[in-house]
């Protein structure tokens, strides 16, 4: 696993990649899908794109560095490498890593780029009065959304023993119309991902709580 030569720092709107080294990838927005020459997820909205060549990358993906030290796997640095048909899977969300990905060669520890970005600790409207952590754990949990089995990487309430699939909680626009326990969930991502086809480079999840209260005061 040969890690990926050093990206060249973007100059304006323009980055010269090393998966990409013909031509220069111009910054640009459009909200068609499209699927990562890099990490090989689907995505939308800005991207880093050679026209001629149709040759598109996440904007995550055409500039995450070489090296990481995430809190995912915090006892070694991760090598970000490229490799077609790996046969291995993210250890978060379990899909095959193909293309572009981070590793720990020591732990044989795998993660897409943009799973990378998935934040530590989150709130959710299902489970508002305490904060969910991102964990790994070895023993099955029930998931508060879908009341399906949890296995691994989940997010958690250590204090309420709460569990919430990671693909659950990056619920999707097209699903906020079903109410959960009253409450709508509106989540804006920026990309588009394997779980459920919904992830991010930049995720900005807005909860709304539409709550409808009738008081009936009698005198």
């Amino acid at each position: 696993m040969a890690p990926l030569n050093k990206v060249q720092a973007p100059s304006s709107q323009h980055l010269l990649h090393p998966m990409h080294p013909k031509h220069p990838l111009l910054q640009i927005y459009s909200s068609k899908e499209f699927e990562c020459d890099g990490c090989k997820a689907l995505g939308s909205g800005t991207r880093y794109r050679c026209d001629p060549c149709c040759f598109d990358l996440h904007t995550l993906c055409a500039t995450c560095p070489s090296t990481l030290s995430s809190h995912l796997h915090p006892n070694h640095s991760l090598t970000l490498v490229n490799i077609s048909n790996s046969k291995h899977r993210c250890d978060l969300c379990r899909d095959e890593v193909d293309g572009l990905f981070y590793t720990c060669r020591a732990c044989d520890f795998d993660v897409h780029p943009l799973c990378t970005e998935l934040p530590a600790h989150v709130q959710h409207v299902t489970h508002p009065h305490h904060v969910l952590k991102l964990e790994e754990h070895a023993i099955p949990g029930w998931c508060l959304v879908c009341r399906h089995t949890c296995r691994s990487w989940r997010y958690r309430c250590g204090t309420c023993g709460v569990d919430i699939h990671l693909e659950c909680l990056l619920v999707s626009p097209e699903t906020t119309t079903k109410s959960i326990h009253g409450a709508t969930i509106s989540t804006t991502v920026g990309v588009n991902h394997q779980l459920h086809h919904i992830h991010m480079v930049i995720i900005t999840v807005t909860v709304m709580v539409m709550v409808m209260v009738t008081v009936m005061v009698i005198l």
